[in-house]
């Protein structure tokens, strides 16, 4: 990673090395400057995959806050050792970021969702199945700062209800692709029949395509 961020620290804008297992905190503090004396950061990167690096900690996030802070892609599914510390201070940081993968994480949760809502308002998909937990204030905090997100997926969020789905519908008119798998609260008769007219409305035309997910 240190070569990759000497060589190509101005044109790099895409970097995928998801499941790269040598990869830890360090390879992301090449990359953003924050290791070295006079190091460059890759300033223009723009999308990053690291999901499955089993050894990223939240320390990776932090560095990645500091020096990428143009980020629009970020995937860190699957890094176990990830919590809300680390996704609150990216949130805080890369204002511009637009879809985030947290798939399997499961120290991420209420904290991050509240990060999200606050900070990143271009957001416009959040993949956070069988993360840590989240309850109704996660979704609200996505319906009143993500006015533009499309697609959602919180499945295994045992905790949330169907209200506050009505809630996001509305916050969130471009909302497209929602993932309630395992969410035992949630039925699709019970979203469908929304607390106002105007709620039922926008359910009704996001229930209209099956549950699923566009990233996997």
């Amino acid at each position: 990673m240190k070569a990759v961020a000497l060589c190509c620290h101005e044109s790099l804008t895409q970097l995928d090395v998801s499941r790269c297992a040598r990869l830890n905190a360090e390879s992301c503090g090449w990359l953003s400057g924050t290791l070295g004396y006079g190091q460059p950061s890759c300033r223009n990167l723009q999308s990053l995959d690291i999901s499955g690096c089993a050894r990223m900690t939240d320390d990776a996030l932090k560095s990645l806050g500091v020096g990428c802070r143009r980020l629009r892609f970020l995937g860190i599914a699957a890094c176990k050792d990830v919590t809300d510390k680390g996704v609150a201070r990216l949130a805080s940081r890369c204002a511009r970021l637009e879809v985030l993968d947290v798939s399997d994480c499961h120290g991420v949760g209420d904290r991050s969702f509240r990060a999200l809502g606050r900070h990143c308002h271009h957001l416009t998909a959040l993949l956070a199945p069988r993360c840590g937990e989240l309850t109704n204030k996660s979704v609200r905090a996505l319906a009143r700062g993500c006015p533009g997100l499309t697609t959602l997926n919180v499945a295994g969020a045992a905790p949330l209800s169907e209200s506050v789905f009505g809630e996001l519908a509305m916050g969130c008119r471009a909302l497209h692709t929602l993932n309630v798998t395992g969410c035992e609260e949630v039925t699709a008769n019970g979203l469908r029949q929304g607390r106002t007219r105007e709620r039922n409305s926008q359910l009704q035309r996001l229930l209209s395509r099956p549950f699923s997910t566009r990233f996997g």
